[in-house]
């Protein structure tokens, strides 16, 4: 192995650890605030609304509109006129 070959190993076996040691980190705190229970609170109320919203959507005919991927008078969302 060339001096350089083995400096470059050891970047990578130190991010490596440090990766690790972050990953663990994160998931010592998520743990600890799921056993909280309040944090949950805010997630389930986001999966809430995210529902309501998409059966609004649904119900409007967005969701049929949108696969055809056009709008009304057939722009696409994302065409210079479409900005009218």
């Amino acid at each position: 192995m060339t001096a350089e070959t083995r400096t470059s190993s050891r970047r990578k076996t130190a991010l490596t650890w440090i990766n690790a040691l972050a990953a663990v980190a994160v998931t010592v705190t998520l743990a600890v605030n799921l056993l909280r229970g309040w944090p949950m609170l805010s997630p389930a109320a986001t999966l809430l609304i995210a529902g309501g919203l998409y059966v609004r959507w649904t119900r409007a005919g967005r969701r049929h509109r949108e696969r055809r991927g056009t709008r009304r008078g057939g722009l696409t969302p994302w065409s210079a006129s479409a900005t009218r």
